[in-house]
C-alpha cells in the first residue's frame, strides 16, 4: 500500500513539470515575448563638449592699449567684480591719471612676459616702461592676476598695477631739482644759446667761446625759438619776455 500512494503523489508532479517545460518550448519556438534573458545592447558613444578658456595673454594686452589710449572706461570694464567692488569708476580714473602726471609720462610701452593659466585663475608676467619728462624712462617688471567671470578673464586691480611702489596704497611723489644749467638752444648759424638759471644769464657761444652774455634775467628763466627760427628769453620772476635773436 505504501508503494501505491507513492506513484499516487508522484505522477501529477511529473506531469506539472512537463506541462511547464511544454510551454516555455513553446514560447522559445513561436518567438512570444522575447527572449527569456535579455541580450547585450551596445550603448552610444558620450558627447564631450570641451570649451577652451580664452586668451589671458590678449585679456592683459586689450586692458594696456586702453591704457595707453586712457580709455578708463573700456579699463574698467576689464576689471573683475571684486575690483569693481572695491573702487567707483571716477576714482580708478582719477587714481591712474594722477599717476601718469606725477611721473609726467607722457606715453609708454609693454611687454608680457609669461603667463600661467589655471580653470578659473591666471596670472600674466608683464614689463612696461614709462617715457617721463623729468626721469627719462622708468621700467617695471609687474604680475597681474585674473579671474574667470562668465568665460572673460577679468583683472585683479590695485594701485600696485601702476607702479609697484604703490601698493598697499601708497601715494606717488616725485622729487626732483633743477640743475645750475637751464635749456640750449641752437641757431641755424650754430651760435649757441646757453641758459643759466644761477647767474640769471644766458651765454651767447659761437665756436666754443662765449662771445657775448644777456645779463638781468630773473630767476628761474628759460629760452625758447618760435616756428621762423627767432629766439626769446623769458623771465618769470619779472614776467617778461626778450626777443635775443633771429634766424638769418
Amino acid at each position: 500500500m505504501k508503494f501505491l500512494r507513492w506513484l499516487n503523489t508522484t505522477v501529477p508532479v511529473l506531469f506539472g513539470i512537463a506541462v511547464i517545460l511544454t510551454f516555455l518550448s513553446a514560447c522559445s519556438s513561436t518567438g512570444f515575448g522575447g527572449p527569456i534573458f535579455p541580450t547585450e545592447t551596445s550603448l552610444p558613444q558620450p558627447i564631450v563638449n570641451v570649451t577652451p578658456a580664452p586668451n589671458v595673454d590678449a585679456a592683459l594686452s586689450a586692458y594696456l592699449d586702453a591704457f595707453k589710449a586712457n580709455d578708463y572706461n573700456t579699463m574698467y570694464a576689464k576689471l573683475s567684480k571684486v575690483s569693481q567692488d572695491s573702487i567707483s569708476l571716477e576714482d580708478f580714473a582719477k587714481r591712474n591719471r594722477d599717476a601718469l602726471n606725477t611721473m609726467s609720462a607722457s606715453s609708454f610701452d609693454y611687454e608680457v612676459l609669461s603667463s600661467l593659466m589655471g580653470p578659473y585663475s591666471s596670472e600674466v608676467a608683464f614689463r612696461i616702461i614709462y617715457h617721463t619728462a623729468l626721469v627719462g624712462d622708468l621700467q617695471r617688471d609687474m604680475v597681474a592676476h585674473f579671474a574667470l567671470e562668465n568665460n572673460e578673464w577679468k583683472l585683479k586691480w590695485e594701485d600696485g598695477l601702476i607702479l609697484p611702489e604703490l601698493a598697499g596704497g601708497n601715494v606717488l611723489q616725485m622729487d626732483y631739482e633743477v640743475p645750475s644749467r637751464g635749456n640750449i638752444l641752437i641757431a641755424a648759424d650754430d651760435t649757441v644759446y646757453v641758459s643759466d638759471v644761477n647767474t640769471g644769464s644766458i651765454a651767447v657761444v659761437r665756436n666754443g667761446q662765449t662771445v657775448d652774455t644777456i645779463p638781468g634775467l630773473g630767476r628761474p628763466h628759460g629760452i625758447s625759438m618760435d616756428s621762423d627760427g627767432t629766439f626769446y628769453a623769458s623771465d618769470s620772476t619779472n614776467r617778461t619776455v626778450m626777443k635775443i635773436s633771429t634766424k638769418k
